[in-house]
């Protein structure tokens, strides 16, 4: 089984465990390379898209924040 597939392949193991009544949203994604991919299941009973999507784009924008701090913590440390 490929790596990259692992992710949504247990996604769609939970999403078949849960109660249809209560799906909320779901999404996978997984970047190339070795980063952590992005993994959400909600279960609500009444979903809220618009706080869904902005669920997600907060990860998406955290994770963005996390790599570019990484990334200049690695050029500053290696002018060292």
């Amino acid at each position: 089984m490929s790596e990259f597939a692992q992710a949504f392949r247990a996604m769609v193991a939970r999403i078949e465990k849960m109660d249809p009544a209560d799906f909320a949203g779901a999404v996978v994604i997984v970047p190339p390379g070795d980063g952590e991919p992005i993994v959400e299941l909600r279960a609500d009973p009444n979903p809220d898209v618009v706080g869904f999507w902005a669920g997600i784009e907060t990860r998406i924008e955290t994770r963005k924040m996390e790599m570019a701090r990484a990334e200049q913590d690695a050029t500053t440390f290696g002018r060292r």
